[in-house]
């Protein structure tokens, strides 16, 4: 069994510090961050054609609250 890594004490202070949960990617040792829900595309489509409007968009967070995202 290969012997345990360890991460510079000041990366693991900020892995320790931080709200973002983090989730094991199988037995390759990786760890990635959990998906969250990103606002970027929110906003009104005089900007972008592809941007959510507002009423679409409150329906989309209100599911992330919901579901204690």
């Amino acid at each position: 069994m290969a012997a345990e890594k360890r991460l510079p004490k000041s990366l693991q202070d900020s892995l320790d510090g931080t709200k973002v949960s983090y989730a094991q990617l199988g037995s390759c040792g990786l760890r990635v961050s959990v998906p969250i829900l990103g606002a970027m595309s929110f906003g009104h489509k005089g900007w972008m054609d592809w941007v959510i409007e507002e009423e679409e968009a409150l329906k989309l967070l209100k599911g992330a609250w919901d579901r204690g995202e």
